[in-house]
């Protein structure tokens, strides 16, 4: 990719085209941050870690067992603030051994609570088990991911650079246009009432290769509403899947 040659000039100087130099390389530098805050955790203890909001620290074992190929343990851990949650991958957050590997497992269940977690990891004969003291924090990005995103950004820049069709409700989003709603004039109001679970889906609904973003403080419910729209359009998509598989005409 160049954005030097004349062909592109007159697309480098638009909104988008300016953009496309900060969009590079993005995945590089967001990475940078985590990578080092997962070295320095190398050289604190277990307590020191319970300052971390990223990591959930000195958890005591309580108990372990297995189930299939992998064993479940338990633990405790004390009062302390974490973003982490049921589901994420993690690694011992200041694993110093050398025979050791950094992978914890996957937290199975997290109780704020009562203050427990079980972790789930698949056996292997050559790791050890886990320790009785344990500090975790969330699995650093893996290589073929990372790959990926990078391969994803690349070829939304090339598809701008060449001015080709495809990727019309990011490019909106990014030249920041209004939104375009079937129904609507551009800047009209979107939302106008507070039945946010019936007008969001509904105004979704009726993009036009467009977007909408919602916007509002934590615990407001964007991630919810969110969901619910994704689950909708899920089921639609399969009853449309289903009818076209059918034997029956359409």
């Amino acid at each position: 990719m160049s954005f030097r040659s004349s062909k592109n000039s007159k697309i480098i100087n638009t909104k988008i085209g300016k953009l496309l130099f900060d969009i590079i390389g993005f995945w590089n530098r967001e990475q940078k941050p985590q990578w080092r805050l997962h070295f320095d955790r190398k050289d604190l203890s277990d307590s020191e870690l319970l300052e971390d909001t990223e990591c959930i620290a000195n958890m005591k074992q309580v108990s372990y067992f297995q189930d299939k190929k992998s064993f479940v343990y338990k633990y405790i851990f004390p009062e302390q603030e974490f973003k982490l949650k049921k589901g994420r991958s993690v690694i011992i957050a200041n694993n110093t051994d050398p025979n050791r590997a950094d992978y914890a497992g996957k937290i199975q269940e997290l109780d704020q609570i009562k203050r427990t977690v079980l972790l789930r990891k698949g056996i292997s004969k050559e790791e050890k088990r886990l320790p009785k003291i344990l500090s975790i924090g969330e699995k650093v990005m893996e290589q073929a991911r990372f790959e990926n995103l990078n391969k994803n950004i690349y070829r939304f820049c090339d598809n701008v650079l060449e001015n080709k069709k495809g990727y019309d409700a990011l490019k909106s989003f990014l030249n920041r246009d209004f939104p375009s709603i079937e129904g609507l004039k551009p800047g009209e109001k979107i939302i106008k009432s507070d039945n946010f679970d019936i007008e969001i889906p509904e105004i979704i609904s009726r993009l036009q290769n467009s977007y909408i973003f919602l916007q509002g403080p934590p615990g407001s419910g964007k991630t919810t509403r969110s969901s619910n729209v994704i689950i909708d359009d899920l089921e639609i998509l399969s009853n449309l899947i289903q009818i076209f598989t059918s034997s029956s005409p359409l």
